[in-house]
C-alpha cells in the first residue's frame, strides 16, 4: 500500500512537471516568435511606488493548461464575459482569447506591467482586450464582467475588499457571477462568510483552484 500511495504520488508530480515544461516551451515560443513578454517572473520588490510589499504577491504568468480545465468546468458562452484582476503582463488575458467570451479585461496597478500588458495585446493583434491601469480596490467597471479570475494577486484582507468593491457594482447590473482564485491559501474564507456565494468547485492542479458562484437568490 505504501509504494502504491508513493507511486501514484510521483506519478502525479511527474505529469505536473511535464506540464509546466510544455507550458514555459510555449511561452518561449511565443516570446521568440513575436516579442511577447509573458516568461520573466517580477518580485514585488521590482515592482515600484504602486505596491506595499505586505500585501501584493509577485507576477507569476498563469499556466495555459490550468486555464483550459478552468474554462472547461465553466462551461463559456458567447454571453459570458472575463476580467483577469492582478493581471500583471498578461498571461492569462491571452489564454482566455481563445475562447469565445463576449468581453476580455485585465486590471492591472502597476503602471510598468500594465504597459507590458498592454503591448503583448497589440502584438498579438487583440484590440478587443482591455487593460486597465486602475486599483482593485476602487475599480468601477466591474458591472461589465461576471467571470473575475484571480491567480493570488493580494492578500486575504485585500481580497476581501475588491469581493466587497464588485458586489456594490453587481448592483448595476444583477447577474450570476463566477470567482476563480488560483493557488488558494485561505480566501475562500472571504467567500464562504458571504450569503449568496457557494463553492461551485475546488481542486488541485497541482496548486489549489476555488470556484465560487454568486447569486442573492442563495441569501439564506
Amino acid at each position: 500500500m505504501y509504494l502504491k500511495k508513493n507511486a501514484a504520488i510521483f506519478v502525479r508530480e511527474s505529469f505536473h512537471k511535464l506540464l509546466y515544461i510544455y507550458d514555459s516551451i510555449v511561452v518561449k515560443f511565443v516570446k521568440r516568435k513575436d516579442g511577447v513578454d509573458f516568461r520573466k517572473n517580477v518580485l514585488p520588490e521590482n515592482l515600484g511606488e504602486d505596491y506595499d510589499y505586505d500585501k501584493f504577491v509577485h507576477y507569476v504568468p498563469s499556466r495555459s493548461w490550468q486555464i483550459k480545465k478552468v474554462i472547461k468546468i465553466l462551461k463559456i458562452t458567447e454571453n459570458d464575459s472575463i476580467i483577469d484582476i492582478g493581471c500583471g503582463k498578461g498571461k492569462a488575458i491571452y489564454d482566455f482569447s481563445n475562447y469565445k467570451f463576449k468581453h476580455i479585461g485585465g486590471l492591472e496597478l502597476n503602471e510598468e506591467l500594465a504597459g507590458i500588458a498592454k503591448e503583448n495585446m497589440k502584438i498579438l493583434n487583440l484590440p478587443d482586450v482591455e487593460i486597465y491601469r486602475d486599483n482593485a480596490l476602487n475599480f468601477n467597471n466591474y458591472d461589465k464582467y461576471n467571470h473575475f479570475y484571480f491567480y493570488d494577486p493580494f492578500n486575504f484582507e485585500i481580497f476581501k475588499t475588491v469581493i466587497h468593491n464588485i458586489l456594490e457594482n453587481y448592483k448595476k447590473k444583477p447577474r450570476e457571477i463566477t470567482v476563480i482564485y488560483q493557488h488558494v491559501r485561505d480566501h475562500d474564507k472571504v467567500l464562504n462568510e458571504i450569503d449568496g456565494f457557494e463553492m461551485y468547485r475546488s481542486y488541485r492542479n497541482p496548486v489549489r483552484i476555488i470556484i465560487y458562484k454568486y447569486n442573492p437568490s442563495r441569501k439564506g
